[in-house]
């Protein structure tokens, strides 16, 4: 029996579940400029312990608290990139269906759209700290 108490196990066991589905043909990914450690600013970037972090890979966007699996990211309209995902929200038994779309604003903003909300500007962190 696992023990999903502890929150990162919990996201990193959902990830492998997520993708051992999905077949290697199906899935795109980011490209390599989107990728890397991003925050809210540079006092998110510069802190070890900060919430302000987002951790961009070729088919996975992680926040504090949550995650996005991303289905099959493509290029859109506008330099954005957008994908359907399976969203891995800490605390929640399930994941849900989600969408977001991410855009490089000159080469070190990138911004992020989840669902429908507003979209958020991240900087890019100089160091690959870790989300949480």
């Amino acid at each position: 029996m696992h023990d999903f108490r502890h929150p990162r196990l919990s996201l990193a066991a959902a990830f492998l579940l997520t993708f051992a589905a999905l077949p290697a043909a199906a899935q795109g990914s980011l490209p390599v400029d989107m990728q890397g450690t991003w925050g809210w600013d540079d006092e998110a970037c510069a802190e070890r312990v900060s919430d302000g972090r987002v951790a961009v890979s070729s088919l996975i966007v992680e926040f504090y608290a949550s995650a996005y699996a991303l289905d099959d990211p493509k290029p859109a309209a506008g330099d954005q990139w957008v994908s359907s995902a399976t969203v891995h929200v800490e605390g929640e038994p399930a994941p849900e269906a989600g969408t977001i779309a991410l855009r490089l604003v000159g080469r070190d903003e990138l911004e992020i759209r989840t669902g429908n909300e507003a979209p958020s500007i991240f900087v890019r962190c100089a160091d690959d700290l870790p989300v949480r």
